[in-house]
């Protein structure tokens, strides 16, 4: 009986080596591959390796959350609007948004805007700035009859805050004063418009006015409005921030305490009503 044939341990061994030697092991066993990981847990396992001897070791850092992150349905939720888009274009063109009160018999749009002389319209200081004074308008118009909350816009009367009246009238938003009236606004020959604001401790009660021959409705020359505290506070900050937009350098805080010193100089004096001109203190 033939006995099978063994292999000879020396060849085998022989072979083992060089095997290892060409596969640039340092003369030491081939480490057995791991398993490869999930492709989408892959990209985000930090692995850094360590050289202890000749052996690499290798510490993997395995996040919590193993989900893949699909950047494609995300953009496909928020895709920007088109460049040409007419919803978008008509946002930028709107310009400055105004505040009403709406009141029982009539109604109020505050509005901030600039004004400039014509005779300096053309003028320009050294940092390229224009004489432009920065201001609110006062619209005002009357209750239509029989409807509620629709107003006679097309007969409203409107006139613009000179820079002396606009601080006076952010002091009576504020309290500061107790009431204001300015007449002599219109064009040219036109001058017979007028306004008046008064503090009621609750309440302000703002005034438009014109003469009564200038006005759609002589019974309806003059219309007022009455203003709640909160509304008042929003309008007098609108005015304020307008107010200091005519003095970039200063803060808003300076600008205000300023507000306060001169109608705290006209209380103390017995002038808590500014009517027509300013008190002239002898």
């Amino acid at each position: 009986m033939n006995t099978p044939l063994r292999p000879d341990p020396t060849r085998v061994e022989s072979q083992a080596n060089s095997n290892v030697n060409s596969q640039g092991g340092g003369g030491h066993m081939q480490q057995p591959l791991r398993p490869r990981r999930n492709a989408s847990t892959s990209q985000s396992t930090n692995v850094s390796t360590q050289t202890t001897g000749s052996k690499p070791v290798t510490d993997v850092a395995v996040p919590t959350n193993t989900r893949s992150f699909n950047s494609t349905s995300v953009n496909a939720d928020h895709r920007q609007q088109p460049a040409n888009d007419e919803s978008s274009r008509e946002d930028t063109v709107i310009g400055a948004h105004s505040y009403k009160v709406h009141g029982s018999k009539a109604a109020l749009d505050i509005k901030c805007v600039e004004h400039m002389k014509d005779s300096e319209k053309h003028l320009v200081d050294r940092e390229g700035n224009r004489a432009v004074f920065h201001t609110i308008r006062l619209e005002a118009a009357s209750i239509c009859s029989g409807q509620s909350r629709s107003y006679k816009w097309h007969e409203s009367v409107m006139l613009r805050l000179t820079r002396n009246e606009l601080p006076l009238f952010i002091g009576v938003c504020f309290g500061l004063l107790t009431k204001i009236k300015f007449s002599n606004h219109g064009m040219f020959n036109d001058k017979g418009k007028y306004f008046i604001v008064e503090h009621q401790t609750t309440h302000l009660f703002i005034t438009l006015g014109q003469p009564k021959d200038s006005a759609a409705n002589p019974n309806e020359a003059y219309k007022s409005v009455p203003v709640c505290l909160p509304d008042a506070l929003e309008i007098g900050l609108k005015a304020l921030s307008q107010y200091c937009r005519n003095h970039p350098h200063l803060d808003s805080m300076t600008v205000l305490d300023q507000i306060k010193t001169m109608c705290g100089i006209y209380s103390s004096t017995g002038f808590h009503e500014v009517i027509d001109k300013l008190p002239m203190l002898r």
